[in-house]
């Protein structure tokens, strides 16, 4: 699968990172530039978590990763963050969804990740706008 130039230049803005936030809008492709991103950013054997929100949300990267040259031989678990999947054993987590990451669950599995692993974040959403009173 081939990135379009907006998407290649996240990809090469992100990829010497070790904690980075890719902001996009939604349908620009955060899946593919995060595949892309892992599939260059790991070597053979380096273990890669993708935690996302929703079932269809990880069904979305495993397609994205079966589609994306390089990534096969990088291991990779795909979960939803309900499953509480234990992030310190990992080289680099991807975060879909960021924005929820102050929610206790999602607090929990970010504080879990190895101070040396790479953890790259994807939102549409960076903010909250809210009513001040």
């Amino acid at each position: 699968m081939k990135l379009r130039p907006y998407q290649q230049a996240a990809v090469d803005w992100a990829l010497p990172k070790i904690r980075a936030m890719i902001v996009a809008p939604a349908g620009s492709g955060k899946t593919i530039i995060a595949a892309h991103l892992a599939a260059r950013a790991l070597e053979e054997g380096q273990r890669a978590l993708w935690v996302a929100n929703t079932i269809e949300q990880v069904d979305q990267a495993v397609s994205a990763i079966q589609n994306t040259e390089g990534a096969e031989g990088v291991e990779w678990d795909v979960e939803c963050v309900a499953a509480a999947p234990d992030a310190s054993k990992y080289d680099l987590i991807i975060v879909d969804e960021c924005h929820h990451s102050p929610a206790d669950s999602w607090a929990r599995l970010v504080e879990l990740c190895p101070t040396d692993a790479i953890l790259w974040g994807f939102t549409a959403t960076p903010w909250h706008d809210r009513d001040e009173e």
